[in-house]
């Protein structure tokens, strides 16, 4: 076991001490805690026998629960459950994690929690996608996705987009498939739930925009935009519209689709999840760039910078400077580049994820800068920082991309 995930194992353990002083419900909500974390570092026996202890936890509970604490118990066996899909999934027993899943999602329902749902439906999708049910899969996910940002979750949506797109990208060029799809739009125009429409439009629009079907999927995504709206969900509008810019950047459109992505920034803002508008934000600056508005990519790219910021997320926050630095080197406006450059860098340092590979890139493209305002000491210095790092994460050819930068330099000035 890596000393990382003892230290965190350690706290976790502490924090167990302190819940069994609060009471049966505070230990179970540990003891599934600690699971998740040994189920993410693939400690599987170590994740059964903790899951062995809260469910032990969970059998003592009263049941029915009291008025008081229903909600919460209901909250902590949904979190049961999905961990326990998650073993079953790990160990290639998909029949038993479905069964896990389901019994979330139930449990979900009963606490009214939109994360706890978005999890197990999150856990289910993948679950239809092992089972090579890909409309199913899509479906779950789509709306899982929803239900994260509706929650305020910025790394589940994340998750959950990931899964997509590579279900859609192995949906891409099967007719059959998508002619499910297309089928499942029929039947929820009957079924009389608007976002559950949405959701089924939204789901064959991205395979259509893969397949080239661009056309389409902007009728689709016109539809999904409207019945979104219709069910309140602003959540799921945006992401429609999110999905219809694509449409439009793939149709060589750009200023539409960077339109469209602040029209969904500005969804995002309406409902106060900063990082999703700030994400929005910054692919409204791709979508300018293409368009050869570099003015609307700075702003949209200063914009997406503070969002992340106010939200505390240093990582993302750095991304928007750096490719902020990119847009001003694109300009030649070398001072802008480097402010921006730097301001990444330490953006970067503060993280809570190794960004060993980001710091080392964008610590190259500070030096490229440097050397452009003819700082050659500073620029030396970032490269030989940058070929450190690089040599640090196994990348040789990177790091001696930086000392050869490094050299060509010093024997310009010597010439």
């Amino acid at each position: 076991m890596e000393e990382a995930l003892k230290a965190e194992l350690a706290a976790l353990e502490k924090g167990l001490a302190r819940a069994r002083v609060e009471g049966p419900l505070a230990e179970g909500r540990a003891y599934v805690q600690m699971a998740r974390l040994l189920l993410g570092a693939e400690e599987l026996p170590k994740a059964d026998e903790v899951l062995l202890s809260a469910s032990d936890i969970g059998s003592k509970l009263p049941s029915p629960p009291d008025a008081a604490t229903g909600c919460a118990q209901a909250r902590f066996r949904s979190a049961l459950e999905h961990a326990r899909g998650r073993l079953e999934f790990a160990r290639g027993n998909s029949g038993a994690a479905a069964a896990r899943y389901d019994e979330a999602l139930r449990q979900a329902a009963a606490a009214g929690d939109p994360a706890s749902r978005a999890f197990a439906l999150l856990g289910l999708g993948v679950v239809h996608f092992e089972f090579g049910k890909l409309a199913d899969a899509a479906h779950k996910c789509e709306e899982a996705e929803d239900l994260f940002v509706e929650a305020g979750d910025p790394t589940g949506d994340v998750a959950a987009r990931a899964t997509l797109d590579a279900l859609y990208e192995k949906i891409a060029g099967e007719a059959e498939v998508l002619r499910q799809l297309e089928a499942d739009i029929e039947e929820a125009k009957a079924g009389g739930d608007p976002a559950d429409l949405a959701r089924c439009r939204r789901a064959a629009a991205a395979v259509m925009i893969l397949g080239e079907r661009e056309p389409d999927a902007i009728l689709q995504l016109g539809d999904a935009v409207e019945e979104f709206r219709q069910a309140g969900s602003a959540a799921g509008e945006a992401m429609a519209l999110r999905l219809l810019a694509f449409a439009h950047v793939r149709l060589g459109r750009s200023a539409e689709a960077a339109k469209t992505l602040r029209d969904a920034a500005a969804l995002y803002h309406r409902i106060a999840r900063p990082v999703q508008e700030g994400r929005a934000r910054m692919e409204a600056a791709e979508a300018a760039v293409a368009g050869s508005d570099a003015a609307g990519a700075v702003d949209d790219l200063v914009r997406a910078a503070v969002l992340f910021e106010e939200d505390d997320d240093p990582f993302e926050a750095g991304l928007a400077q750096e490719r902020l630095g990119e847009i001003h080197v694109a300009g030649q406006s070398w001072a802008a580049a480097r402010d921006a450059f730097e301001r990444a860098l330490s953006r970067y340092e503060g993280a809570r994820i190794d960004v060993g590979d980001y710091r080392a890139g964008c610590l190259f493209n500070l030096a490229r800068v440097l050397e452009a305002m003819k700082d050659r000491a500073g620029a030396r210095a970032a490269w030989e920082k940058s070929a450190a790092l690089f040599r640090s994460l196994g990348d040789e050819r990177s790091a001696k991309e930086s000392e050869e930068a490094s050299a060509k330099m010093g024997r310009a000035r010597n010439a």
